[in-house]
């Protein structure tokens, strides 16, 4: 077999971007504690630290481990080359260079935004072309969801540079909101699919739950970004909280639990499906909205994103899905636990918000920690059978 003129990592999509994801989830998020503790001031002109964070968090780290998986799975969906060696290294390369540069501060905002967008548009391109090449119709809604980030992201750095703090409010919550969709509409495929793999148990998918989500997800999130906290909002969060636990209580089987490759996507799926019953019910219940926007962002894009990265990676390496790295299930652990201090903590107690906030950081800094100990080497070494990938 004649050898690759690029580096390992370099092979196929998620290995870089799960690499790089990794690292900013833990940088990002200690960048952040130091901005929460008044030791560092990143000198943004029009935009307030918990807007970096958030958009760093999402457009960053989030749209890392989509594009990684993305870039792996279309290739296997279609039968169609995506990036791959030093194009797939430039590809990634932007995605850096907006990372790093954000650190700078408001006179390098242009040049972030230029490298930010154009690595969203090359991303569509290298997404779009194998899908529209083998005519996969079915896959329109994930690029249509992949556009409107794009858009979204777009949105976010005029409203930094035209000081327009509305712009930015709606392009952070519809990107959450976008994301949560997309994990939602992948979940629904994959979950299945795994079940059926290790267990062969087959798992009930409907039609009208399909309908009643989609249907209340894209009803919740338009009335919120134009109306945030409205009746209209909460009505629509609380038709997508039942379709999705009707879901997974149809989808329940106990061997899951044996399975940390299982049960964290069970896990993650309730905690999206429980914090759109916390967007139901903020208001009777009176509690700060940020706990369920976190209960979204944590519990089920955190825990969602590093459950599959570590499923995928196995996976795509040549190793036995049965057989995660021991560090596998401890990252899980410590990232769910991280949950839990910044969603439940400060419902029950309330008035300790801040430590319970610097303890989550912690757990999920631990967490990913850990997990980059099991798998960096994975990511960066050729796969244990011998085949490229």
């Amino acid at each position: 077999m004649k050898m690759p003129g690029h580096p390992t990592v370099l092979n196929l999509g998620f290995r870089p971007f799960f690499l790089g994801a990794v690292i900013v989830a833990i940088l990002s998020m200690g960048a952040w504690l130091i901005l929460l503790s008044g030791h560092l001031n990143l000198s943004f002109e029009h935009l307030a630290s918990p807007q970096w964070h958030a958009h760093e968090m999402i457009y960053g780290y989030a749209m890392a481990v989509i594009a990684g998986f993305l870039l792996t799975a279309v290739r296997n969906w279609t039968g169609e080359a995506t990036p791959q060696g030093w194009p797939l290294g430039g590809l990634f390369g932007l995605w850096c260079l907006a990372r790093l540069l954000f650190l700078g501060g408001s006179g390098l905002v242009e040049i972030v935004a230029v490298a930010d967008i154009l690595f969203n548009l090359v991303l569509m391109g290298a997404i779009c072309r194998p899908i529209l090449k083998v005519r996969q119709w079915r896959q329109l809604g994930i690029i249509a969801k992949l556009g409107l980030l794009t858009a979204g992201n777009l949105l976010f750095y005029i409203g930094v540079l035209a000081d327009q703090p509305g712009l930015i409010t709606v392009s952070l919550y519809g990107a959450l909101y976008l994301v949560i969709a997309l994990i939602l509409t992948i979940g629904r495929r994959v979950v299945p699919f795994f079940v059926r793999s290790a267990l062969g148990v087959e798992l009930p998918n409907s039609r009208w739950l399909d309908a009643t989500s989609l249907a209340g997800l894209l009803v919740f999130f338009v009335s919120d970004l134009v109306m945030p906290g409205h009746v209209v909002s909460q009505v629509a969060a609380l038709a997508v909280f039942i379709a999705n636990a009707l879901r997974l209580i149809g989808w329940h089987h106990l061997a899951i639990w044996r399975y940390p490759m299982l049960w964290s996507l069970f896990i993650s799926f309730w905690c999206i499906t429980l914090g759109f019953l916390m967007f139901a019910t903020v208001d009777i219940f009176t509690f700060s909205r940020l706990l369920a926007v976190h209960a979204l962002a944590l519990g089920g894009i955190g825990l969602m994103t590093v459950a599959m990265m570590g499923r995928v990676a196995v996976g795509h390496t040549g190793r036995q899905l049965s057989h995660p790295p021991s560090q596998y299930q401890l990252a899980l652990v410590l990232i769910i636990a991280g949950g839990i201090f910044r969603v439940l903590m400060p419902l029950l107690l309330p008035g300790l918000y801040l430590h319970w906030v610097y303890i989550s950081a912690a757990f999920w800094m631990g967490g990913f920690t850990v997990f980059l100990t099991g798998y960096a080497g994975i990511l960066i070494r050729p796969r244990v059978d011998g085949r490229y990938g």
